[in-house]
């Protein structure tokens, strides 16, 4: 079966299962830094991100959690890409 880019991968892929649970999107904003956004995979995949998304990007899709209420992803931290580190202010 085929799938398009954006559908992200087909669940029954194998290897794949994991990757349709949750993943940290780094979000960037030049002048205050990185911001973590936990998101399912199949949204993690609709930005089609390479390594990360500016803010615009993730503004411009009308996120539930705005932009100003992500938590800062600090890339020094071992558990920053743990989606179960971040509380969620909704």
């Amino acid at each position: 079966m085929s799938h398009d880019r954006n559908d992200g991968p087909s669940p029954g892929d194998v290897d794949q299962l994991e990757r349709w649970s949750v993943s940290i999107l780094d979000v960037v904003d030049t002048e205050t830094g990185c911001f973590a956004a936990v998101l399912c995979w199949p949204c993690f995949w609709s930005y089609q991100p390479d390594m990360w998304i500016n803010k615009p990007i993730y503004q411009s899709t009308n996120p539930i959690v705005p932009f100003e209420k992500l938590p800062k992803l600090d890339h020094d931290n071992s558990d920053c890409w743990n989606p179960t580190k971040y509380s969620w202010p909704i």
